[in-house]
């Protein structure tokens, strides 16, 4: 102990996202979009979560509240506080399935016991997500094929969603 120097490191300091109500692991185009419509339509307090420090400096340019941290880093959950009191909803929009099952066995673990929603690109990984503690999952390729034909028949026009990572 005596060797330990009073500040911690930057690297090693407790991550505290605050008082929101969201969290969304992912902040490419459907983290992203989920960001905007959550924050415009719901009003959300939200925090995004991306390990690629380009796409955190663009969202944070853009006004959103973005921190860079890898979700697979057992490090970063060690240091993670979440307000469980104000936290409603997590989703996990990572783009490797295998991302969005240990951030929803993390979660449990370190006790959020709150609402898990993530995306599957494989009728396989559904099951996966559900046995880690995911509530809802959305297969991404069928509902964007639902969505699409909606729309085609609806006339609607898609929302514009803000610029991500490429």
């Amino acid at each position: 102990m005596r060797f330990q120097h009073p500040v911690r490191l930057p690297d090693e300091r407790e991550i505290s996202p605050g008082d929101v109500t969201v969290l969304i692991f992912g902040m490419g185009r459907v983290g992203t979009g989920a960001y905007a419509t959550l924050c415009e339509e719901r009003g959300e307090r939200i925090v995004g979560i991306d390990m690629v420090s380009e796409v955190v400096q663009r969202h944070v340019a853009a006004g959103r509240n973005v921190i860079q941290a890898s979700a697979m880093d057992p490090d970063f959950w060690s240091r993670l506080r979440l307000n469980h009191g104000s936290l409603r909803l997590v989703m996990l929009a990572m783009p490797q399935n295998e991302e969005n099952v240990y951030a929803a066995k993390q979660l449990r673990k370190y006790g959020y016991s709150g609402r898990v929603v993530a995306l599957a690109k494989y009728a396989d990984d559904v099951e996966l997500l559900k046995e880690a503690g995911v509530h809802t999952v959305f297969n991404l390729y069928a509902e964007a094929g639902a969505g699409f034909a909606r729309n085609a028949y609806e006339g609607s026009v898609p929302i514009e969603v803000p610029e991500s990572s490429p």
